[in-house]
């Protein structure tokens, strides 16, 4: 849990706080990944399609 920051009165508080920041910031990294990973995904599929429009004889 994130406590306040002036609700944190005792080390533990502090401590717990910021073990929870910590966390969630790894989660939010890991899910910057996966929709970097989507992104890259379909960009490489756009530009699939803008090859074959290219390369198309119609």
């Amino acid at each position: 849990m994130i406590r306040p920051l002036e609700y944190c009165l005792t080390l533990p508080h502090l401590e717990a706080s910021i073990a929870t920041i910590d966390q969630r910031i790894l989660e939010l990294l890991d899910l910057r990944e996966k929709y970097d990973n989507q992104a890259k995904s379909l960009q490489q599929e756009n530009e699939k399609i803008e090859f074959k429009k290219k390369t198309s004889f119609r």
